[in-house]
């Protein structure tokens, strides 16, 4: 006797998912519309960007400063022999700098072209938001990176500001950043 031959198909299908470990709001949920974000903190609020501009995330190590080097820019890392320029976001925003904690991170991403380093207070986690949840962002914010943020995702945790990456350097910076990455040559 084959039982599901002679159930209605949305009971077959809900019997299906039952024995598949699976249940119907489940399923629904896929349907939802997401956006995955890498959630990190910057003078005590929650930015993200979208997990496809984040290239990676590594500790806060040797960064070796560049003289003459614009205010915002930390220096320079080499990372696998690529060497990429470091930019302080905490400058950025026009927030104090301070010293690195066990914590703080660089997240690398790129920014006009050229593999960039972003240092951060700390890195929490990869988050899906719903499409649904975002929204334009308020006028204010405590930090002064308004004018980087694309949108807002209202979330159970609180706000997360997405960070518009490409808008954070004028076109004269973006410039300056280009002539600051290189790669190591072989047998350097």
């Amino acid at each position: 006797l084959d039982v599901l031959s002679i159930l209605a198909p949305e009971d077959r299908h809900k019997l299906l998912a039952m024995g598949s470990g699976l249940s119907v709001e489940k399923e629904t949920e896929k349907d939802e519309q997401t956006l995955p974000l890498v959630v990190f903190h910057l003078g005590g609020e929650a930015y993200g960007l979208r997990l496809e501009e984040v290239r990676e995330v590594i500790r806060v190590g040797l960064i070796t400063p560049v003289p003459r080097a614009p205010s915002f820019v930390d220096g320079v890392i080499n990372l696998r022999g690529e060497v990429m320029p470091v930019v302080d976001l905490r400058t950025r925003f026009g927030l104090p700098r301070v010293a690195a904690t066990a914590l703080s991170r660089i997240l690398i991403c790129t920014i006009a072209g050229v593999n960039t380093g972003l240092v951060l207070d700390s890195v929490d986690e990869v988050k899906s938001v719903s499409l649904d949840s975002l929204g334009d962002p308020p006028r204010v914010t405590s930090v002064g990176g308004n004018r980087y943020i694309e949108k807002v995702a209202r979330t159970a945790s609180g706000m997360v500001f997405l960070l518009a990456i490409q808008e954070l350097l004028t076109e004269t910076e973006e410039k300056q950043l280009q002539s600051l990455q290189g790669r190591k040559r072989d047998g350097a």
